[in-house]
């Protein structure tokens, strides 16, 4: 079964780290229309969508239902908070991170 377009926009938004606000700026649409879609009172247009999912770094296919992961929406996530906690690790531990990363090891 498909996930609703809202419930699936609203989770893209959270894994994304953005806000209602910053998603209408980046598409050139108001808050208030961001707001109708998370409400499910509106459904966009295909091209729409396929500006959404650019912008928040995710597949149309993840927005629309038609995958049930969002690996690539998530790996945003990831690199974000790694690249904030970069300067914080030491080299031992980036290389560490590396090969994880990497399964070199």
């Amino acid at each position: 079964m498909n996930a609703p377009f809202n419930i699936q926009l609203q989770s893209a938004l959270e894994i994304a780290g953005m806000t209602q606000k910053q998603l209408a700026q980046k598409l050139g649409i108001t808050e208030a229309s961001v707001c109708l879609y998370l409400k499910g009172d509106r459904s966009p247009r295909a091209s729409l969508i396929s500006k959404m999912a650019d912008a928040l770094g995710c597949k149309a296919e993840y927005l629309l239902g038609t995958r049930d992961d969002n690996e690539e929406c998530s790996f945003n996530k990831l690199y974000r908070m790694m690249a904030r906690s970069a300067n914080q690790l030491t080299a031992e531990e980036k290389a560490k991170l590396v090969k994880i990363l990497f399964r070199e090891g």
